[in-house]
């Protein structure tokens, strides 16, 4: 194991330094930068012509003249290992060539300059005519003979045969940006329109997608959807979501590309739940009721606007987020084979290669689940810092499954390798090169992830999970999407003739869910307070105006309720009063039919006291809840009669005693 993590740390080093400058003779600093442009992927005897075109830019303050390519190629590597030490050190001087270039290259300038070799032209002491290797190698931009810092190191494949046992490359990729339209309907996240118009990366994906989907010679992918995009998508392209016409065009391009990808019978296409949501933070955090509305949620919509029902033979989780839980409910839904991530579970080392097993059994609690592993060292480049260079990270990509498949490219036993690109933002110009690498490269032979299991059997036993995800929201977040929902259920239960409206508050709430949202809640609360907004706006259209007072001169009275204005809506609400200062007599509940502003409901009353009274006025939903509550001022001048009697008689009474001692006081 000691030594597989030793590949895994120089790996780590490989992406940190692979396009990085060397450093210059007496430490001088760099005066220019060089990146790759194009490169002819592999060399065969048939085709032995490497043509290489390279981006130089001049970053210092003179001009730089008398400009050469200079072209070193080292010797041949034949183990993995190698490969990844050679895309750091310099290589093994095997052959050196300098190519002079017109023109010069002024401070702060960028020009493309080319060359091509005839490699079959070269000794079998540099380039073996017999055996099929990867030649590392080193290109530099000098000026006058001295070096400029501008370099990049590349590997060269050549190939004398076509291999017999091709390296089956299962390769998983999925499209699900975070939610990017809000609960008003409108796009909120100018990001996405950015990346499906020409030259973005969403773009590049789909377009790539087509390339080894619908090309002349298909190439077999795993890829996952999530639904609300596909639903973005459509209202984007239809104008609904706003923006403008070219971003309702672009999002028609990827829709129309998706659909043909879904119907294409070389991809595997399977549907993630409707927002693609942390399932181990639902069915752990209280919301486990929702995985089954995403999911169905999500189905329905796949379906119904691209066509087909989605696959369930391969699936993974939004983010890559495993779980016992997680792993039963891929189960459920059907899954025979699960998307795994390169470290989901431990696996053994191979004493005959460098190269982990790409598949797994994982233990579910009902059973084990076969797993498709990528492969550490290929996912720490995908994972890398490749913007700098994205052709030349594809190209290296590309050199790096040459050195998996150079480890034992003699018929025998099939061999295979796993990587996955979902969740990851790749730049646009990597995805162009590379899937036209992976499309024809004649030692990779790309399958579906179920084939791979079928031809690389897993190992037993299963192994369990080597970290389930604990990732979740918090548990205010959570209390939100509840509380809400209640809310929704309020409103459902007014609403006479309920529309659209209590569906599409449901919906926002399932975005509030959207794995994208966990760590970043405070994006999230746009959806939860959107629904509250929503439904506050009709309870408050239920809500009797208290603000005037009204005055009881005698014992009973009325008192009329004013309601507000529905605004076009038909609701169903009961009105309850209650005092402690007031008899209701014919009772103190009214079913109302609210359809106009400004309905008046009345209560009879009773009053037993004279003075202020506070009414308390609920507004209850048929589902039994209180959806608001306010209180009403009512004052009463009326006379009690049994108070009034009383302080006759005690009148009476004292006139009377005054009248008798009058009296006595005249008598003689």
């Amino acid at each position: 194991m000691s030594k597989h993590r030793g590949v895994r740390a120089l790996l780590a080093v490989v992406v940190l330094l692979w396009a990085a400058p060397a450093a210059l003779a007496q430490g001088d600093q760099a005066t220019a930068v060089l990146t790759l442009d194009r490169q002819t992927p592999w060399n065969t005897l048939q085709d032995p012509s490497l043509r290489v075109r390279v981006r130089a830019q001049n970053l210092g303050g003179a001009t730089l003249n008398d400009l050469s390519i200079a072209l070193t190629i080292g010797t041949e590597v034949r183990t993995r290992g190698t490969y990844d030490a050679s895309l750091t050190s310099g290589p093994v001087t095997a052959y050196f060539h300098e190519f002079p270039v017109q023109g010069s290259l002024a401070p702060g300038q960028t020009k493309t300059f080319g060359f091509s070799l005839d490699l079959s032209a070269l000794s079998s002491t540099v380039i073996s005519h017999t055996e099929s290797l990867i030649y590392p190698t080193l290109i530099q931009l000098r000026s006058a003979g001295q070096l400029t810092g501008g370099e990049l190191r590349t590997p060269i494949l050549f190939l004398v045969r076509q291999p017999v046992q091709p390296l089956e490359l299962s390769w998983a990729l999925d499209l699900a940006p975070p939610p990017a339209i809000g609960p008003d309907g409108r796009l909120v996240d100018p990001a996405l329109a950015v990346r499906l118009a020409p030259g973005g990366d969403l773009r590049a994906e789909i377009d790539a997608l087509t390339l080894l989907s619908l090309g002349s010679d298909p190439s077999p992918v795993d890829v996952a959807i999530s639904p609300r995009f596909v639903d973005e998508l459509r209202q984007m392209a239809g104008g609904s979501a706003g923006g403008d016409a070219a971003t309702a065009v672009d999002a028609a391009h990827a829709l129309e590309a998706i659909v043909a990808l879904v119907h294409s019978d070389a991809a595997q296409v399977s549907a993630y739940p409707y927002s693609a949501p942390n399932l181990p933070a639902l069915l752990r955090g209280g919301l486990a009721g929702d995985v089954a509305t995403q999911t169905d949620l999500g189905d329905r919509i796949f379906e119904e606007v691209l066509g087909s029902p989605p696959s369930a033979v391969a699936q993974g989780a939004p983010g890559g987020a495993l779980d016992t839980a997680t792993l039963d409910q891929l189960a459920t839904g059907g899954a025979s084979v699960v998307l795994g991530q390169a470290e989901s579970i431990l696996r053994p080392p191979d004493p005959n290669y460098l190269t982990l097993q790409p598949t797994g059994l994982v233990a579910a609690s009902e059973s084990d689940l076969p797993i498709v592993l990528p492969d550490t060292g290929l996912q720490a480049m995908l994972t890398s810092d490749m913007a700098a260079d994205p052709v030349l990270a594809a190209q290296t990509l590309l050199g790096a499954l040459a050195s998996v498949w150079q480890e034992a490219p003699s018929p025998g036993f099939p061999r295979g390798v796993a990587i996955s690109t979902a969740g990851l933002e790749l730049p646009a110009e990597f995805w162009g090169a590379f899937a036209r690498h992976v499309a024809h490269a004649p030692f990779l032979q790309p399958v579906l992830a179920a084939r791979l299991v079928q031809d690389v059997p897993p190992p037993t036993p299963a192994a369990p999970l080597a970290a389930p995800s604990v990732a979740g929201f918090s548990h205010e977040y959570v209390k939100g999407i509840k509380l809400e929902r209640v809310r929704v259920e309020d409103l459902r239960s007014m609403l006479i003739d309920p529309g659209v409206l209590p569906e599409r508050l449901d919906v926002s709430l399932l975005v509030a869910e959207s794995g994208a949202f966990v760590g970043d809640e405070t994006a999230g609360r746009r959806w939860i307070d959107g629904v509250n907004s929503a439904t506050g706006a009709v309870f408050l259209a239920a809500t009797p105006r208290t603000e005037q007072r009204f005055t009881l001169t005698s014992t009973s009275g009325t008192i009329p309720i004013r309601l507000g204005d529905p605004g076009g809506l038909r609701l169903h609400v009961q009105i309850q009063l209650s005092s402690s200062k007031l008899r209701f007599p014919q009772g103190n509940i009214r079913d109302v039919t609210l359809t106009e502003p400004n309905q008046i409901v009345t209560f009879p009353v009773e009053t037993t006291s004279t003075g202020q009274i506070t009414v308390q006025v609920k507004v209850k939903a048929p589902s039994g809840h209180v959806v608001t509550e306010t209180n009403l001022i009512v004052r009463s001048t009326a006379y009690n009669r049994v108070a009034l009697l009383v302080t006759i008689a005690a009148a009476l009474g004292l006139v009377l005693l005054w009248a008798r001692r009058f009296l006595r006081r005249r008598t003689p």
